[in-house]
C-alpha cells in the first residue's frame, strides 16, 4: 500500500496499518489531489488502484476491479455503483504512459479529474464501468467538515480551477472546444522542447496574454 499523507495527520491512526506492507509518502505540504495521485503513480512500477480516504471497500472490491482491468484495452476501471468514479479507480501503467500525469495546476482539488478524462477521450480512451462492485463513499467528507472561513476559501479555489479549465480547453466539462490546451499547436510545442531565443516565442506569448 502507498499512502500520501497530504493532511499531515497519518500518525494518529498509523497503528491500524500493516507496517510491513505500507509506504507512507509525506510531501510536507498539501500537494493537492492531482499532486498526490502523481506521487502514487511515480512510486508504482505496476498498475494502481487509487482510493479516497473516505472509502470503505467490500471484501471483493479490489479483486473485481483487477479482473475487469485484465480485459485487453481496458486502461481505467471504476465501480459502476458510484457517480464519482475518481473516488476509487484502477489505472493501468500503459494508460499513464499514454496520457501522462494529472495536471496539478488544479489545486488543491476539482477539475483535475475532468481534465484527465478529457485527455483520455482525446486519445480514444474512456472509463470502463464495472457494475456490481460494492463500496461505500462518504462523499465530500472533507468539505462538509470545514468551518465557514475554510468553506469560503474552498469556493474561491473551485472558481479558480473552473476558470483555469475554461481557459485550458475553451469550455467547461462536456463543452470543450479545443483539442490542444491553450491553442498550442504542435509546431509551437516542438519549438518549446529545444533551447531558443525568447524573441522567437514573443508573438505567441503576446497572443496568449491578450486572451
Amino acid at each position: 500500500y502507498v499512502i500520501v499523507d497530504n493532511g499531515g495527520r497519518i500518525d494518529q491512526w498509523m497503528h491500524d496499518l500493516p507496517r510491513h506492507k505500507t509506504e507512507v509518502i509525506r510531501p510536507g505540504r498539501n500537494v493537492g489531489c492531482a499532486g498526490a495521485w502523481n506521487l502514487i503513480l511515480r512510486n508504482s512500477e505496476d498498475d494502481v488502484i487509487i482510493s479516497n480516504d473516505d472509502v470503505v471497500l467490500d471484501h471483493d472490491t479490489l479483486q473485481r476491479l483487477v479482473e475487469a482491468a485484465a480485459i485487453p484495452g481496458v486502461g481505467f476501471a471504476w465501480p459502476g455503483l458510484s457517480s464519482l468514479p475518481w473516488s476509487l479507480f484502477l489505472q493501468k501503467k500503459w494508460l499513464t504512459g499514454r496520457i501522462g500525469e494529472y495536471d496539478d495546476t488544479f489545486h488543491p482539488i476539482y477539475f483535475e479529474d475532468n481534465d484527465y478524462h478529457y485527455r483520455m477521450r482525446l486519445q480514444g480512451f474512456d472509463y470502463t464501468e464495472v457494475p456490481g462492485v460494492g463500496y461505500q463513499h462518504a462523499g465530500s467528507a472533507t468539505l462538509n467538515s470545514l468551518p465557514a472561513v475554510e468553506r469560503s476559501r474552498h469556493d474561491e479555489r473551485f472558481r479558480r480551477n473552473q476558470a483555469y479549465y475554461l481557459h485550458k480547453w475553451g469550455g467547461l466539462p462536456g463543452q470543450e472546444t479545443r483539442v490542444t490546451p491553450y491553442h498550442l499547436d504542435h509546431a509551437f510545442e516542438e519549438r518549446c522542447r529545444r533551447p531558443s531565443d525568447i524573441n522567437e516565442h514573443m508573438p505567441t506569448l503576446r497572443r496568449l496574454a491578450s486572451e
